[in-house]
């Protein structure tokens, strides 16, 4: 399975709450520690995140409003 499905789907069951919060973490700590070959995904997916270029919209533009309000994003 790909690695970016698994954390994607663990994320989910954690929002929905379909698993405990114990249960996350164990699946967390089991996914970024496991040796399984995956082609270099998790290295590169810690890579960009850690490195990401990251900021505030509001920050930038004080007068930013959403085209869609109700949007989370």
């Amino acid at each position: 399975m790909n690695y970016h499905k698994e954390l994607k789907d663990l994320i989910w069951l954690r929002d929905s709450e379909s698993i405990s919060k114990d249960e996350f973490d164990r699946r967390r700590k089991e996914l970024f520690n496991s040796k399984n070959k995956r082609g270099g995904a998790k290295e590169k997916l810690l890579h960009d995140f850690n490195h990401g270029d990251y900021f505030k919209i509001e920050e930038v533009n004080i007068y930013f409003s959403p085209i869609n309000p109700v949007s989370p994003i």
